[in-house]
């Protein structure tokens, strides 16, 4: 099952986390306490002046579907958006997402790199969640992609799935994962889409 992909974009939107900072606590409770989690992060995101019409509608959408009374296995992605850290050499993916079923596994990358007629298409998936069990809002490390050369190394995130939760930081340091490339879009020469996909996908 996969999550809707989305544009990656600056996030302008970074302060709505005073809003939502809470969202990545209790992430194990039942499913009402999540679902007001849920609420909450996409209520916060109605609110938001600098947020497009498309993810408002996809945060209302989620709050019905909430409250519908059926299960709904999908993941959503209801904003993906990028910030530099200052005086550091990576930047973070914010992700605020609803999954019912509560496995979200990790996310996709998908680039399109034109250059003269020529399309390139980059696609990585990024087991970032080998738990499962997180929270629906999500600050990812990530290092800018420069050459489509510069990939994702499968054997290292391999090793990040088999890994012992708690040896990963000790492992991987501060981000407490491999590296994960991704192109800052730049369009028409640089698209860039993320979804998210959960254990069934």
């Amino acid at each position: 099952m996969n999550g809707q992909p989305a544009k990656s974009r600056p996030a302008a939107v970074i302060v709505i986390l005073a809003c939502i900072n809470l969202m990545s606590l209790g992430c194990q409770e039942k499913k009402d306490v999540r679902r007001a989690m849920v609420e909450g992060m996409c209520k916060a995101i109605l609110r938001h002046p600098a947020l497009s019409e498309n993810t408002k509608a996809i945060a209302q959408k989620v709050i019905g579907t909430w409250n519908n009374g059926v299960m709904d296995r999908d993941p959503v992605l209801i904003y993906a958006g990028y910030a530099p850290v200052l005086d550091a050499n990576y930047y973070l993916l914010l992700l605020c997402m609803s999954d019912e079923e509560f496995d979200i596994a990790g996310f996709r990358v998908t680039e399109f790199h034109k250059s003269d007629s020529k399309v390139v298409t980059v696609q990585e998936n990024y087991p970032i969640f080998p738990e499962n069990k997180i929270g629906h809002h999500q600050l990812i490390h990530f290092s800018e992609r420069r050459a489509v050369s510069e990939r994702k190394d499968e054997k290292d995130w391999d090793h990040y799935v088999a890994l012992d939760p708690a040896e990963k930081s000790l492992v991987y340091g501060r981000s407490e994962h491999p590296v994960v490339w991704i192109s800052l879009p730049n369009p028409p020469s640089v698209e860039t889409e993320i979804s998210i996909f959960g254990t069934t996908s």
